[in-house]
């Protein structure tokens, strides 16, 4: 599929306005009587997802605490780090 040029310019277009819509879908919640379960479930996502990625933060924190600063730059990395440096790059817009 690295081929096909046009894929990533449509996935490139069509991504910020599905996000877009999905805002608006979220807001939209606050006009029905379903404002207070989607105000619910939005707040418990939230929570969740602060939860996951505190406790991965503190996991490799407390897996590195003493070598603060590594001699080879070529660690071991497992599926937690993977994770926690793609919210990182997702984050900083890396």
């Amino acid at each position: 599929m690295s081929g096909m040029p046009g894929v990533s310019v449509l996935g490139k277009r069509l991504a910020p306005w599905l996000l877009f819509l999905a805002c608006l879908l979220v807001l939209s919640f606050s006009v029905t009587p379903y404002s207070a379960m989607a105000n619910t479930l939005l707040i418990s996502l939230r929570l969740g997802i602060v939860a996951i990625l505190s406790i991965l933060t503190l996991r490799e924190t407390w897996r590195h605490r003493h070598d603060p600063q590594p001699k080879n730059t070529q660690r071991r990395t497992d599926s937690g780090a993977r994770f926690l440096k793609q919210w990182r790059r997702l984050y900083y817009g890396d």
